[in-house]
């Protein structure tokens, strides 16, 4: 399949997934840069609706491209900087819809990381990313994160949000739907040291707001609070939320009961 030229009408189409809304209505979203954009050709074609990209990319890569059967656009350098959200645009990014997720996943998963209104797009996409290389069966978020499939999110995530599923929904519905088979875990400032916690085979790691950590919704669900200790003499204040998931996500992947 030959490549068309990406129309104003198209363009103005696709900028307008820059917004939330609009990826809500369409169920759509877009996915930057190559790394992401040959894996999901690779992987899950299925999900790729356009592929927009510079003539120059294009030329590199065409061959696997077509092989792909996947529409493509071609764009110029400033059509490229009106869709992208990042500060220096990729050459090549995707038109997507979410992964769907299984109707099973609560009755067949063991554990979980549960963000609790987690509100750095980096931070998340990184949630995703170490979800993912810990065998983490998937991400639950609250309402109040932020969205996982605006741009730089999904560019966090390296290409995990292909494996790894990731919810929204209330922390009591999450609740309801994992009931008494799950243990919910808060990370905190205090609680039981992480390094000694045997995590229950069904665990939830829950982790908490950048700037305000756990909310009182979070906290009332959790019977378990762990915490990383610092190391003596240490005068750091806090640890970034991604960083903390990564260490409490090692631990609970090798220290299961």
């Amino acid at each position: 399949m030959q490549p068309f030229t990406l129309s104003a009408t198209r363009l103005k189409e696709i900028a307008a997934l820059k917004l939330k809304k609009h990826r809500q209505k369409y169920d759509k979203f877009l996915a930057e840069g190559e790394k992401i954009t040959l894996e999901s050709i690779q992987t899950a074609p299925h999900l790729v609706h356009d592929l927009i990209a510079t003539s120059e990319w294009w030329g590199r890569h065409a061959e696997k491209v077509q092989q792909s059967g996947i529409r493509t656009s071609i764009a110029t350098l400033d059509q490229m900087k009106k869709l992208s959200a990042l500060a220096n645009p990729p050459a090549v990014m995707l038109l997507m819809s979410p992964p769907p997720i299984s109707d099973n996943l609560f009755s067949t998963a063991s554990t979980f990381i549960l963000c609790d209104d987690i509100q750095d797009p980096g931070n998340l996409g990184t949630i995703v990313r170490i979800a993912d290389w810990f065998g983490i069966d998937a991400v639950l978020c609250s309402i109040g994160c932020v969205d996982l499939y605006n741009s730089k999110s999904i560019q966090s995530t390296m290409g995990s949000f292909l494996r790894v599923p990731v919810l929204y929904d209330s922390i009591e519905s999450y609740k309801n739907k994992l009931g008494n088979n799950f243990t919910f875990i808060a990370a905190d400032m205090q609680g039981e040291d992480a390094i000694t916690f045997n995590w229950p085979e069904k665990s939830v790691l829950v982790i908490g707001n950048e700037g305000h950590g756990l909310s009182s919704a979070a906290r009332e669900i959790c019977t378990k609070t762990i915490t990383i200790s610092r190391a003596p003499g240490s005068s750091a204040e806090s640890l970034n939320a991604a960083i903390s998931t990564g260490i409490l996500s090692a631990l609970m992947s090798s220290r299961k009961i």
